[in-house]
């Protein structure tokens, strides 16, 4: 009875300590689902907050490989620009050597040019010298003729035109007896010393002093002229070379030609006029 006893107490004692161990138990659980409940929330709370992150990540991502595509166009871009520039820079290069080229041949040319400015410098100088010296010759064989043209002019109706530097027109009246009015015209070119004549002054100067020395002439009726035989020298040493350029009507180029040989050899100007005017006198015949 006793054993009994002893074991329904102990087994009561148990029962007791069950009880405590079950509440003990439950409280443990209530906490445990607590502390779950927590961590629960906890990883939810950490996953949204990865998601975000990752969502956040791909989105930075997203955009890296945007801006390194553009980098990346942007590059190759500036790749063909840089090549573009440097396609045209070896161009301009080109162009470049070749104005130096031409740079160097026109300095070249340059200085054969003012080579060539400074000997026809020399020459013009020693035209201007010449045309002077022709010219002042002339000057004395018009004054040396003159007086006799002068005359001639009077009854032979002798006009005398300055063309140009080395050309001189004589022209005629009274020597068609139909026409006396009709106008023979001869063209003489006078070449000096290196083959150019007297100025246009220089010869208006001469028909200005002829036809004042004609007025004279006639007013004192000195019919009568001199002429020297060192005159006649000095006269011809104005040109080498008279040459008759033309004629209206036209002459024989056989008699102008002797007429002109003569005159070159004498100097005689007035004599070559007079024969001139009666070859122009036979056509009227």
């Amino acid at each position: 009875m006793d054993n009994l006893t002893k074991s329904h107490e102990r087994l009561q004692d148990q029962f007791a300590t069950f009880e405590g161990l079950k509440l003990e138990m439950n409280d443990f659980l209530i906490e445990m689902d607590q502390k779950l409940t927590t961590k629960q929330q906890l990883v939810s709370q950490a996953d949204r907050s990865h998601n975000h992150t990752v969502a956040e990540l791909t989105k930075v991502d997203k955009n890296l490989l945007s801006q390194l595509q553009h980098l990346k166009q942007k590059e190759q871009n500036t790749r063909d620009r840089l090549d573009r520039e440097l396609s045209h820079l070896e161009t301009l290069k080109h162009k470049i050597e070749d104005l130096a080229s031409v740079k160097s041949e026109l300095l070249k040319n340059k200085e054969k040019l003012d080579q060539d400015i400074f000997k026809l410098s020399d020459a013009i100088e020693q035209s201007k010298a010449e045309l002077q010296i022709s010219t002042d010759s002339l000057k004395r064989q018009m004054a040396t003729n003159s007086l006799e043209l002068a005359k001639y002019e009077l009854y032979a109706g002798l006009v005398i035109n300055v063309l140009s530097e080395n050309q001189v027109e004589f022209g005629f009246t009274y020597v068609d007896l139909k026409d006396i009015d009709r106008e023979f015209r001869v063209v003489l070119k006078i070449e000096g010393g290196t083959g150019t004549g007297g100025s246009n002054d220089n010869n208006g100067e001469t028909e200005t002093e002829t036809e004042t020395e004609a007025q004279t002439e006639t007013e004192t009726g000195n019919e009568k002229v001199t002429k020297k035989d060192d005159e006649e020298e000095e006269a011809g040493e104005g040109w080498n070379k008279i040459s008759v350029i033309q004629t209206e009507p036209e002459l024989s180029r056989d008699f102008l030609s002797l007429a002109q040989d003569t005159l070159n050899e004498n100097g005689d100007l007035a004599k070559f006029l007079k024969l001139i005017r009666s070859k122009f006198r036979e056509l009227t015949t």
